[in-house]
């Protein structure tokens, strides 16, 4: 049995040194800094590219990898490889960085996440709210912050609906996605292109006697703060969301699709996510290293920047989503989804 569990993964420090020099020796620059290293040669302006020679070393934690930087990957060559028609199978990890933008808090941020601002009087640590023993305990709490990350009160952003346009564009293999908000169900992404890996408010089950419950059954519950109770057979027992709590198992589809996924996977997009939810953060390396992998976030997380395959769109998410979505020249089509759509903001 794989339930998910907790886990906390310290930010290693990433160091990048890029030295080039032609075969004229015409140039030659290096640099080394810590934080994040965005994969991009600039400095090779050498008209004969073909013959030079450079080389990239990234020392991240205790691992390091050279390799010749005239192949690595950047957001222009896989633009290129998508456009072209030689990426098509295009594999989303979604955190709940993709829906802050959305309004919703976010778990880990220091100072503003939602472990670090919950305060309630029956709970010893803030992580007791997802803890599925406690659950059943005292399901009180859960309840008061519920309101707060029910799909009633948002709506899709961005980032929600780039994932759309991939599936329009018939480039989406699949999402996987951290959120139980549901919002990329109402950026109008269908039930089998994306996997809840935690589970969502879509449908519930009472805690005793298993009745299945939608989303609509216990929605005016969740927005009054009330821990809604089951009326089959005056069972009278707690409902809970089919939310994936802290010793509970992850959805079958989860092991099950992600098999056939990621042999097919020819890129992978990460967005919004600390990586550090095990099993889910695993997924992140299960491409072959063959395959670049995109990481979009307010950190370096992971085993990101260990590979010339990797490319770090470091900052705000939304801000690199459109970098990403301007060198596909895909513009005017999101700004279409957007205008299109009631539901965006």
């Amino acid at each position: 049995m794989i339930v998910i569990t907790r886990y906390l993964l310290q930010r290693p420090i990433l160091k990048c040194v890029i030295a080039s020099s032609t075969s004229s020796s015409k140039s030659f620059a290096s640099f080394c800094y810590n934080g994040s290293c965005n994969n991009q040669v600039s400095h090779c302006h050498d008209k004969s590219y073909k013959h030079t020679h450079s080389k990239l070393t990234c020392h991240y934690g205790e691992r390091s990898v050279s390799t010749d930087a005239t192949h690595q990957w950047t957001l222009d060559r896989v633009s290129r490889e998508i456009t072209t028609g030689v990426i098509k199978n295009v594999i989303v990890l979604a955190g709940a960085g993709v829906s802050t933008a959305s309004g919703l808090p976010d778990f880990r941020s220091p100072g503003s996440g939602l472990y670090d601002t919950l305060d309630d009087h029956e709970i010893n640590h803030p992580m007791d709210v997802f803890d599925i023993s406690f659950f059943d305990l005292n399901p009180r709490p859960f309840y008061r912050i519920a309101k707060y990350l029910h799909p009633a009160n948002y709506k899709p952003n961005f980032c929600h609906y780039f994932i759309k346009l991939l599936l329009e564009k018939d480039l989406l293999l699949r999402t996987y996605t951290q959120n139980i908000d549901g919002l990329e169900r109402k950026a109008g992404i269908p039930e089998e292109k994306v996997i809840e890996a935690h589970g969502s408010f879509a449908t519930a089950t009472c805690r005793i006697c298993k009745t299945a419950y939608k989303s609509a059954d216990i929605e005016t519950a969740v927005l009054k703060q009330e821990v809604p109770q089951c009326h089959g057979n005056n069972c009278q027992g707690v409902i809970k969301p089919d939310i994936v709590f802290f010793g509970e198992n992850l959805p079958k589809r989860f092991f099950i699709d992600q098999v056939g996924d990621f042999r097919q996977c020819d890129l992978l997009l990460v967005m919004g996510t600390s990586l550090q939810v095990y099993p889910f953060a695993s997924l992140a390396d299960q491409v072959s290293s063959s395959i670049p992998r995109i990481l979009i976030n307010n950190e370096v997380v992971g085993s990101f920047g260990s590979s010339a395959n990797d490319i770090l769109e470091i900052g705000d998410i939304i801000h690199g989503l459109k970098k990403f979505t301007k060198y596909l020249g895909w513009e005017n089509q999101m700004d279409k989804i957007l205008l299109d759509d009631s539901k965006a903001i």
